[in-house]
């Protein structure tokens, strides 16, 4: 299933499997206590979990009115897909009023690798960091971020890293990818931190695997 703004304007979305069941994030500690992962190396930090995390200023917990007024402040914006013609598109972006997920744009309406999803009480509940397949793109939020986060994000994925950044997984599961079923991603889940890792193996002829994304969920003890 294909997000139609992530990556280079196509990026993979597969379903989300990251408890979606949490609809209104509980104990997210106030604005001054996050760590804002642009200016800090996140994950050279023992013990964090999501809610202590924000992305350009957003974190979980905001209402969509709270997110986009914080974009905004950053020259950023907040916006969904709209389809004219189901069968034949074409596909215009706008403002995120009402999408369950939405988008960040850049100044020049470029995609940014960073979306976030609203719950039913219209507070974020969830935010995807998208893989950038490429430099010759727009920049992307990852190449913002410090340290062993930049690296985990930049460098190419390994599961040695990620391992000494996150320790074992709590569960893994194989879901439908970027090749559909005939190459399946695998996704890492780290519930107490409010964590999951998904790879993609690589194309057909290369070795290894691409990290596709990172998704902050309300962490479940």
């Amino acid at each position: 299933m294909k997000r139609l703004y992530g990556v280079a304007g196509s990026c993979i979305l597969g379903v989300s499997l990251a408890y979606a069941w949490f609809q209104t994030p509980k104990g997210v500690p106030p604005e001054s206590s996050k760590h804002e992962m642009t200016e800090t190396d996140v994950l050279a930090i023992k013990n964090l979990d999501s809610t202590q995390l924000s992305v350009w200023g957003i974190h979980l917990g905001m209402s969509r009115a709270e997110a986009d007024a914080v974009a905004r402040d950053r020259g950023l914006q907040l916006f969904q897909a709209e389809i004219e013609d189901p069968f034949r598109g074409p596909v215009r972006f706008v403002p995120c009023i009402d999408a369950n997920e939405c988008g960040v744009m850049n100044s020049q309406r470029q995609p940014t690798g960073l979306a976030v999803r609203f719950g039913e009480s219209q507070k974020v509940v969830q935010i995807i960091i998208d893989f950038e397949p490429t430099e010759k793109g727009p920049p992307y939020v990852t190449r913002s971020f410090k340290g062993q986060t930049r690296r985990f994000f930049i460098e190419g994925y390994s599961d040695a890293l990620r391992l000494t950044l996150f320790g074992p997984e709590n569960k893994r599961e194989s879901v439908s990818g970027r090749y559909g079923d005939a190459r399946r991603d695998t996704q890492f889940f780290y519930p107490a931190r409010g964590l999951s890792v998904r790879i993609s193996p690589r194309a057909i002829g290369y070795s290894g695997f691409d990290l596709i994304q990172v998704s902050l969920d309300p962490p479940t003890r």
